[in-house]
């Protein structure tokens, strides 16, 4: 069983690409854009969350970088 930081880190890392594919479809355009804006719509409440954790841990290096790669 993984450790609560592992976990933390392993959510925050699926949110983290669920919030680049949702940014990359948004900025296709045209059908795209809708269908990005729907998955961050759908997403966001754990994405937020990732985006909070990784903000209250960034002492730690791997977390830190996770913060940073969020697009903003």
């Amino acid at each position: 069983m993984p450790s609560r930081r592992e976990a933390r880190l392993r959510h925050a890392t699926y949110y983290l690409a669920s919030l680049k594919q949702a940014n990359e479809l948004y900025k296709q355009g045209r059908e795209k854009l809708e269908e990005g804006l729907t998955l961050f719509d759908l997403e966001s409440d754990s994405i937020n969350a990732a985006q909070a954790w990784t903000e209250r841990y960034t002492k730690d290096e791997q977390v830190a970088s996770l913060c940073t790669a969020m697009p903003t």
